[in-house]
């Protein structure tokens, strides 16, 4: 199967009947009555309900396809003789989704400065839907999670994660108390509509927090005609009980000039999770978000505002908050957690309550077909309360949070894209942001703070029809004020400045037989976080005592990538190898022995840096007909090691390897695109490692099998479609810990779970 876009290329064989699928770039979803011309050979098609045409009776030779829709960027399709199978042109909104060079094969995409992205469709979010973003994100290769018990999870990109990947709702840049393990993107996975992650070198256009990647949720492209539709999913996990919903609502007001607005309304509601022999006691949580978007457009200009609103309170694993030195070493050695209390949808204390509201307003100017100028506007304030397990001695001080923090954030970027001509595109920008942090409640574990930082960036481009080669160069200066603070009966009070370069060069090139070799070269820079530099005190949420040092510098990296992909017939293969050399990299470790506080005795973390060396390889081989036998295979190899003390870098994923086996069946009446699939989970055992540092060695690898299987039905009308699919997680209720659980010291990871999703769209 053969994928293009906006601008694609595709470069294969011809035959004298091709299929084409025409869909939505971003949803997925399929585009009918989308005009197929081939002018030169006097051919005329037009793609039925599911987005698909015969174009047969070709003649032999290279051909050029010409596709056009309504409210879509037009597009010519390159076809050489001889090309057999499904050609899926994947069109791509004028009204959102601006254009960027080359969508090709797999879903895999290359951006305006040549990275790499990976890209996950709606069809592909609704089979697989889970209790969060991160859970989504595991569907790409190379990504894995950093869990809390619960329905906390961050995502980890090639052994990184934190503060070194930047996370994107729509345009805006969103900002949290992202500094801490459990404080997963506040972010209701219920809005997105398309995925997109790019890995490598994406700090040149995102500044040095992207060090390791950027994760871009996008919403859904607005509708191209006038009226009122909307959509409604609903999610149910047997494990948990958890129940999820969420409805939305769009209209469209004009056609060429139009006003457009969209509501979103979203909940879920979950209680304690289910190890195969026990309960996780105190997981429940309860999350609601609320979404409102407006929209005004012309063909020369649009002006889009939202605001998000994101509130959640989520439990806290009961048995990793014990009250002294013994129940916690007796907890690190015992096979089961020491508190198991009976199933409930109570949140009980410990337990952390989180607010966050983000308002976005973007313009976008498009004078010509050449240029396109856009600015973002981007305000937001995330509230986190934590609260301890109520050991406290002062009974006023009873029922009050041990911690509250608060940050506020504005921010705004200025883009300008200008298309030189027909192989020369050059793209360049400026972003200023501010924070401000304030702190209450019983104790803190990071001091208030302000900062300010800015950035300035250019992006150089040449293509033709083989090759491209992208050069970025980006620079930025970040102040941080530390306010005065009390520590140990001492007032302290830091400033610092840092500043630094980025520069990247991608290289891509289509080889002989359809084989893309592309290249990548990354020199980048992170100043150090709030937290990395000065926490001292009791993290709630993951149960870990944590210091910092105020001494910390800024970490710099050198990364080289390579890859290939080469499409054969109905497959795609793809490869790729880095290697990621860091400066005074940043990372905690733990400390000899846990901390004894008044709240209880937890396992201690410290920052510290050193030069360290990620060397990696992904490998994946997919199989994607119309209908049939499917195939996926994904494996991931990571390999760590500091340069100073020669020692496995702390905490890094295990090595994994993941199959899907499935099969698409043909239409049948109304049901459209039935397909079920088995899929086995393979994780090493995490050998790398230091003995004796840590308070538990890594955990056995194990193997998990989950089953899926899904349809589509028109109900009605044309547009009005139902999207059903189900799943079993760990079909055979495995007991195993994933070495990146933060609470892997206490308790096994989640059994059996049976999950059922409805998406209805009208």
């Amino acid at each position: 199967m053969m994928f293009i876009c906006l601008g694609g290329r595709l470069m294969a064989q011809s035959n004298r009947s091709i299929q084409i699928l025409v869909t939505d770039s971003l949803s997925g979803e399929p585009l009918q009555g989308a005009a197929i011309t081939l002018s030169k050979h006097h051919h005329f098609h037009i793609t039925d309900e599911r987005g698909e045409a015969e174009v047969d009776s070709l003649p032999s030779g290279d051909i050029v396809l010409h596709v056009s829709y309504v409210g879509y960027h037009h597009q010519d399709v390159y076809l050489k003789a001889f090309t057999t199978g499904l050609v899926k042109v994947q069109m791509c909104s004028e009204n959102y989704h601006l254009h960027e060079t080359l969508v090709e094969a797999s879903g895999n995409t290359k951006s305006i400065s040549g990275r790499t992205k990976d890209y996950l469709s709606a069809e592909e979010i609704t089979k697989r839907q889970g209790q969060n973003l991160a859970d989504i994100l595991q569907q790409i290769n190379g990504v894995t999670l950093l869990n809390s018990a619960g329905g906390i999870a961050k995502p980890v990109v090639r052994g990184i994660s934190g503060q070194r990947l930047v996370t994107l709702q729509g345009n805006g840049r969103v900002e949290g108390q992202q500094w801490g393990d459990d404080h997963a993107p506040e972010m209701d996975p219920f809005q997105a509509a398309s995925i997109e992650l790019i890995k490598g070198a994406a700090a040149v256009e995102y500044g040095p927090e992207a060090i390791g990647g950027v994760i871009r949720s996008n919403p859904l492209p607005w509708k191209n005609e006038k009226g009122i539709g909307g959509k409604v999913f609903l999610n149910t996990f047997s494990n948990n009980r958890q129940a999820a919903g969420s409805v939305l609502l769009e209209q469209r007001l004009g056609e060429k000039k139009y006003w457009a607005w969209r509501a979103q309304v979203s909940g879920r509601r979950a209680g304690d999770s289910h190890a195969p022999d026990y309960v996780l006691s105190n997981t429940a949580f309860a999350e609601n978000a609320q979404n409102v978007t407006l929209l005004r457009a012309t063909p020369a200009w649009q002006w889009e505002t939202s605001l998000n609103r994101y509130a959640a309170k989520q439990a806290i694993l009961a048995a990793s908050h014990l009250g002294n030195m013994n129940d916690l070493k007796s907890a690190l050695q015992s096979p089961q957690p020491l508190i198991v209390l009976p199933f409930t949808y109570q949140i009980g204390r410990p337990y952390q309550d989180v607010t966050h509201v983000m308002l976005q307003s973007s313009f976008t100017y498009k004078p010509n077909g050449r240029n396109v100028l856009k600015m973002v506007y981007v305000q937001q304030v995330n509230r986190r309360k934590e609260f301890d397990a109520d050991r406290v001695y002062n009974a006023a001080l009873k029922g009050l949070p041990a911690m509250d923090l608060e940050i506020q954030s504005i921010g705004s970027d200025l883009t300008w894209e200008n298309k030189w001509n027909a192989h020369f595109t050059l793209k360049g920008g400026a972003s200023l942001q501010y924070q401000y942090n304030t702190i209450a409640g019983l104790q803190f574990i990071i001091p208030p703070y302000q900062s300010y930082s800015g950035g300035l960036f250019g992006i150089l481009k040449y293509h033709n029809a083989k090759s491209d080669v992208g050069l970025g160069l980006r620079a930025d200066y970040k102040k941080l004020e530390v306010l005065p603070f009390k520590r140990n009966n001492k007032t302290l009070q830091y400033q610092r400045e840092f500043n630094g370069y980025t520069a990247s060069l991608n290289y891509n090139r289509n080889l002989r037989s359809n084989l893309l070799l592309s290249l990548g070269v990354q020199s980048a820079w992170r100043p150090p976080a709030v937290n990395e530099l000065y926490s001292y005190g009791l993290h709630y949420g993951i149960a870990n005592f944590e210091m910092g040092d105020s001494s910390l510098h800024p970490e710099t990296n050198m990364m080289l990538e390579v890859g290939l992909k080469y499409p054969f017939r109905t497959w795609m293969v793809a490869a790729n190898v880095y290697a990621n050399r860091f400066k005074d990299f940043i990372y905690k470790t733990p400390m000899a022995e846990p901390v004894l506080t008044i709240r209880g005795a937890f396992p201690a973390f410290q920052f510290t840096q050193e030069d360290a060396l990620f060397v990696g390889a992904e490998y994946s081989m997919e199989r994607r007909p119309l209908a049939g036998i499917t195939w996926l295979s994904n494996f991931s190899f990571l390999y760590t090691q500091t340069l100073q003390s020669a020692e496995p870098v702390f905490g890094m994923p295990a090595n994994r390897m993941q199959h899907n086996l499935g099969y698409a069946f043909r239409r049948v009446g109304r049901v459209n695109k039935p397909w079920v699939e088995i899929q086995s989970k393979w994780v090493a055992r995490q050998n790398r490692f230091v003995a004796n540092v840590d308070f538990r060695d890594p955990p056995l690898a194990y193997v998990l099998f989950h089953l899926h299987a899904g349809f589509e039905m028109n109900l009605g009308k044309q547009k009005n479609i139902l999207v059903c699919s189900a799943s079993v997680q760990n079909v055979l209720n495995q007991h195993y810990r994933d070495y990146q659980s933060r609470f892997r010291y206490f308790i096994d990871d989640p059994g059996i779970n049976f999950i059922i999703r409805l998406n209805y769209k009208f």
